[in-house]
C-alpha cells in the first residue's frame, strides 16, 4: 500500500447500500484520528469501530494527545454526499491539519475516518500515512492531493 493511499472498508460500502449514507455522512460528525502502528487497518475487517462495541477498535491504539492533537482526533468539516456520470464522492473540506508543536505525538501510522455521531462509532476507512510519521513539525492531510476546497474523501463507480 502506497502512502496517501485511502482505503474505504469494505462493512461500511455494504452499510452505504443499505442505510441512505447522503443522509450520515452529511449531517453525522465525521472525524479523524491517528493511531500507531501497533495494529494494521484493513478493508475485510468485519466490524470496525472507534470504541470497544466492535470487533477491532481502533481507539486503543491512538497515538497519545498532547500538543496540537486532542483525544479522538480532529472533526472533518464540510462532509456531503455528491453523484456525477455514476460516480458517488463522499466529500470533505481539505486539509486537515495539526500545527507544529514540541508536544505532538511522534508515532502516527494510520489516520482513521470514523463517525463520531453513531453509538459504535463505526470506521469508514483509513488513509495510509506511509511510515511512522511526527507531528512535531505538524501534520497535513490533503484530500484528493488538494490542499483547498471541498474534495472526495472516497469515491465509488456504479457499474
Amino acid at each position: 500500500m502506497a502512502a496517501g493511499t485511502t482505503t474505504l472498508i469494505a462493512n461500511y460500502i455494504q452499510s452505504m447500500a443499505n442505510n441512505s449514507p447522503a443522509d450520515k455522512w452529511g449531517s453525522d460528525a465525521i472525524k479523524i484520528a491517528l493511531i500507531t502502528s501497533t495494529t494494521t487497518p484493513n478493508k475485510a475487517d468485519s466490524n470496525p469501530t472507534w470504541g470497544a462495541a466492535g470487533a477491532q477498535n481502533y481507539s486503543t491504539n491512538e497515538v497519545t494527545a498532547g500538543g496540537n492533537y486532542a483525544a479522538g482526533g480532529a472533526a472533518m468539516s464540510g462532509t456531503t454526499v455528491t453523484q456525477a456520470s455514476n460516480v458517488v464522492s463522499l466529500n470533505a473540506t481539505s486539509p486537515i491539519t495539526w500545527a507544529a508543536n514540541a508536544s505532538n505525538p511522534t508515532n502516527a501510522r494510520w489516520a482513521i475516518i470514523y463517525d463520531n455521531t453513531t453509538a459504535n462509532k463505526e470506521v469508514l476507512g483509513f488513509i495510509d500515512l506511509g511510515a511512522v510519521t511526527s507531528l512535531v513539525p505538524g501534520l497535513q492531510i490533503n484530500f484528493n492531493g488538494a490542499g483547498s476546497g471541498t474534495q472526495p474523501v472516497f469515491q465509488g463507480t456504479a457499474v
